[in-house]
């Protein structure tokens, strides 16, 4: 794993020749490949068949250069013959030979392009229309998955927020990754090196995903914490099965991760309140003999079956999960196997120690192959909250919501989820703290609006009600301030009340008992005054 730091503009040659290193992987080469081929055909096609719908086809919905859904439709456009016709002639060159130049002619006509196939600018058009013409125009356009990860490459790499067209995002991009990079332009003619540079953000922005500054790659005691929503679980998976083989299996985390649970080396275990020493160490347990008296034994708990199976298997790593580790008292639970948590502590390492339990009077250390990654939800606690001994042992990775991996919900539901998921969390963080905000896990298997409503009704306004103890004015301000997701009915006084001064108004509050209305996620994320909504 890449020890360097891509927020560091500096950092960018190394980042790109490791890129390069992972673009020999069997997967991204695959990739390359059919990007490749793809992009062969699109420029041999002859100017006189580029009008076929055929063609049009070819570069709108099946380029492998984005993974874009095809959720949001072109196919008014596509089976037009006058907009094929002119959609050709506003993209013929020749374009401009200069950078800024040719970035605003390629700007001029997608925005050109996006108001003519979608005059009511459906949320995600702009995606579709960079997918046609990273086709046509490959030396000028990057390839990724998410052309939102893309973006937040570009925000990394640059310091710049701002609103940036597609096209000034790829230009930047590709203009660092040949100076910093010393990638350097390719042939126009050699296809095979124009799709690995269009790879190389997307796997830029795997390696700062997997390799964030300061991590190190063999941490043994690991914190995933975040609010919720934000993937704890599946990154919990991903991480254990990592641990495990050694490498990235994305496409079978689950299936691999069941496996290994069967195999005993994963074990996952959930902490509470009333979780013990007994349970996580070693307890007495009462047994009956044989002259029907009860005497009590030493048990095991799950740190001393797995580190027994680490310890026999020493090649192999094994993985202990604490589900909720914050919501234990971590002292009590541990004991004094804290001490052992530490990696310069542990059997074979330089400072080993060996403690002896008080139950069975063993001597016990814990094995160098077993990891422990525990998972922290930062809306029960907070981690200044946690014991000061268990932070200095665990390296923390924060997990916090991710609005860009929203786009493919986005253009299918037709829903702008990213900046409805950034608007929410921005007043969140005003009126409470980091540490209280919603996450994207919750949208990512959004298909339609109907999904949508489903999660606000029934995950997002619940959670924003508890997290303001009930106060409905808080909750009403994060959904923007109008009467689309929740509304107060005002009640009458008690009979005799209000001729004895009490004049305070109060509302009985709930979620709008039916479909949320047409726009109504377009003003949450503009915001409205409840005066305004009145």
């Amino acid at each position: 794993m890449a020890t360097f730091d891509l927020t560091k503009t500096e950092g960018l040659p190394d980042a790109c020749r490791e890129a390069e290193r992972r673009l020999d992987a069997p997967k991204m080469v695959e990739r390359a490949a059919d990007i490749a081929e793809f992009l062969q055909k699109v420029q041999e096609t002859p100017a006189e068949e580029r009008t076929s719908e055929a063609f049009q086809r070819l570069i709108w919905e099946q380029s492998p250069i984005y993974g874009a859904s095809n959720a949001l439709s072109a196919e008014a456009a596509l089976t037009d013959p006058e907009f094929r016709r002119w959609f050709c002639d506003t993209t013929d060159g020749p374009a401009p030979e200069d950078a800024q130049e040719r970035v605003a002619w390629l700007d001029e006509r997608m925005r050109e392009v996006t108001r003519r196939v979608w005059p009511d600018k459906q949320y995600g058009s702009a995606v579709r229309t960079t997918r046609a013409f990273a086709a046509l125009f490959p030396h000028d356009f990057t390839a990724h998955r998410s052309p939102g990860r893309k973006d937040r490459l570009y925000e990394i790499l640059s310091g710049n927020r701002d609103d940036q067209h597609d096209a000034q995002v790829n230009r930047w991009l590709l203009d660092h990754i040949e100076h910093e990079g010393e990638v350097g332009p390719v042939d126009r003619a050699d296809w095979t090196a124009v799709a690995r540079r269009m790879l190389l953000p997307r796997v830029l922005f795997e390696i700062h995903k997997q390799a964030p500054p300061g991590e190190t790659e063999k941490a043994l005691n690991v914190i995933l914490y975040g609010p919720p929503g934000t993937g704890k679980t599946y990154e919990t998976a991903q991480r254990c099965v990592e641990i495990c083989d050694g490498e990235e299996r994305p496409s079978e985390i689950r299936s691999r991760y069941r496996e290994l649970v069967e195999a005993g080396r994963i074990e996952f275990i959930t902490f509470h309140q009333s979780y013990g020493y007994e349970e996580f160490v070693e307890g007495l347990r009462p047994e009956t003999g044989s002259d029907a008296g009860i005497r009590l034994v030493a048990t095991d708990g799950v740190l001393k079956r797995i580190a027994r199976r680490a310890r026999e298997n020493e090649g192999e790593a094994h993985v202990l999960v604490i589900d909720e580790i914050n919501r234990a008292n971590v002292s009590k639970v541990m004991g004094e196997l804290i001490t052992l948590l530490e990696e310069d502590k542990r059997q074979g390492a330089e400072n080993e120690v060996a403690v002896t339990l008080p139950h069975s009077g063993e001597r016990f250390t814990l094995p160098a192959n077993l990891h422990l990654l525990g998972t922290m939800n930062t809306a029960d606690r907070s981690i200044a909250l946690l014991d000061t001994a268990l932070r200095r042992r665990f390296q923390f990775v924060e997990l916090a919501p991710a609005p860009a991996l929203l786009e493919a919900a986005a253009e299918a539901t037709g829903v702008a989820l990213p900046a409805v998921l950034q608007a929410m969390n921005d007043r969140l963080e005003w009126l409470l703290d980091r540490d209280h905000l919603i996450g994207h896990a919750w949208f990512m298997a959004a298909r339609t609006k109907a999904d949508v409503d489903e999660v606000m009704r029934r995950k997002i306004i619940p959670l924003l009600a508890e997290y303001f103890y009930e106060d409905w004015g808080k909750v009403r301000a994060v959904l923007g301030g109008g009467d689309d997701f929740v509304r107060g009915e005002r009640l009458k006084p008690p009979p005799n009340l209000a001729d004895d001064g009490y004049e305070e108004e109060r509302r009985r509050w709930g979620v709008v008992p039916h479909e949320f209305a047409d726009g109504a996620y377009d003003r949450l994320v503009g915001g409205r005054s409840a005066d305004d909504a009145e």
